[in-house]
């Protein structure tokens, strides 16, 4: 439960909360306590307390930070204490004397193939991920959790002169923790970084459609954050001083901004302390100019860990898939797209007046080939839109349908390609 649901006034005096589990457990803003808990208006947080109830009894000895539901198997919350007991104690090697607490965890399971989860006032963390151990299970748990680990390495409240970004700020800072802890924990090797961070950095500029970031659609919102505050990062600590280490200049930047401080985003990463620096290139990229004509001249400086390539690495094939579906779906949809991602397929949604396209449709391939598995069919369908004007997906349940479209329907001109090898650098 969280108090904030409940939102009473004191319109009759100080609000005092009072918990109580008869045999069991009460845990207020992830500390234990036996049986009953009080929390008084005169120790303040009341409006916004994450409290978990347990019937079980208050533990003897070490008290555990982990309840998960019986549904999980022994072998299940193994992996998962073991998981995050190791990228805490990563997240404090690679951010010396940054302070943090890892949060009360609570894990309930969900039906396999979703999950979900957050962090409630940096104290509770919860989770629903599918209870069958298995190395899907461990691939989502690595990811997820060591995300939401890295968030509480970061200021609740910001008080960066970037105040319109701080969502990409947040989510960027996470995920370059999240890739970077994995790769010092061997739980991504070589190929998968590259795969991450080619994924982001594309994403994130197939999400601007050629405009600046000032004017990027929904740049605060759903993936974009993610992908484009990675990218954000990436550049930044690639290019500050030689002196101070990546990683040194993002703990500086965050314990000053969990102080309260007053913090600028790209002078920090670009810069940290070093005196008589300007930031160049994180301006740059949230001004004016198309944030693709930024990347391409950044890609030019000698040493860049990015470079423009026009091969279709098998991180893009999936998210060029689906860019591929929503076009056809743009022209199909008088202007509208309305779809489900998939894991290796695209289920139109409902909203939108369409010619062709139906709710429930699931697209899994175009002119006969897999979709969402190599880049043959992306090309063969483009193709098709340009000399036949017409291209036919392939559903999931073998029906077909053929699409109208143009030479408007295409690829993009160039992608770009991170150099791993430069990129893991910054891990050090």
């Amino acid at each position: 439960m969280h108090t904030s649901a409940y939102a009473p006034t004191d319109a009759c005096g100080p609000v005092d909360w009072t918990f109580d589990v008869p045999g069991g457990t009460v845990v207020i803003d992830g500390k234990m306590a036996a049986g009953s808990a009080t929390r008084r208006a005169a120790d303040g947080g009341g409006e916004a307390m994450p409290t978990v109830l347990i019937e079980g009894g208050f533990p003897s000895g070490a008290m555990p930070r982990i309840h998960a539901s019986s549904a999980f198997t022994p072998a299940s919350k193994a992996f998962l204490a073991d998981a995050v007991a190791s990228i805490d104690g990563e997240l404090r090697k690679m951010l010396p004397g940054l302070a943090f607490t890892v949060p009360f965890i609570v894990a309930s399971p969900s039906e396999p193939g979703t999950y979900w989860g957050d962090v409630a006032n940096r104290t509770v963390m919860r989770l629903s991920f599918f209870p069958t151990p298995g190395p899907e299970q461990e691939k989502l748990l690595h990811a997820f959790v060591t995300h939401e680990m890295a968030h509480l390495s970061q200021p609740s409240v910001w008080n960066d002169s970037w105040k319109e970004d701080s969502a990409t700020i947040g989510e960027g800072g996470a995920e370059f923790l999240r890739v970077v802890t994995a790769s010092r924990l061997g739980w991504l090797d070589r190929p998968g970084v590259q795969a991450e961070l080619d994924q982001a950095v594309n994403a994130c500029v197939l999400a601007a459609e050629g405009k600046s970031w000032k004017t990027m659609r929904n740049r605060n919102w759903g993936m974009n954050p993610y992908h484009c505050g990675l990218t954000f990062y990436l550049v930044g600590l690639e290019r500050g001083p030689a002196s101070t280490p990546a990683l040194l200049r993002l703990r500086d930047y965050y314990v000053k901004a969990k102080q309260g401080q007053p913090t600028d985003f790209a002078q920090a990463l670009e810069c940290g302390a070093a005196q008589g620096c300007a930031p160049r290139w994180i301006p740059r990229m949230a001004g004016s100019e198309p944030l693709d004509t930024v990347l391409q001249a950044y890609a030019r400086q000698p040493g860049s860990l990015l470079r423009t390539t026009s091969e279709i690495a098998p991180a893009m094939v999936k998210p060029l898939a689906f860019r591929h579906v929503g076009a056809l779906m743009r022209a199909d949809c008088n202007g509208s797209i309305s779809m489900y991602h998939e894991p290796a397929s695209a289920r139109i949604a409902d909203g939108p007046t369409c010619k062709t396209l139906r709710p429930g449709m699931i697209v899994t391939s175009a002119e006969g080939l897999p979709l969402f598995d190599g880049s043959a069919a992306l090309e063969a369908s483009v193709a098709a839109c340009r000399t036949q004007g017409k291209t036919v997906l392939g559903m999931r349940d073998g029906s077909k349908v053929a699409m109208s479209c143009d030479a408007s329907v295409s690829l993009p001109a160039q992608l770009y390609r991170v150099d791993a090898t430069r990129a893991l650098e910054l891990a050090r």
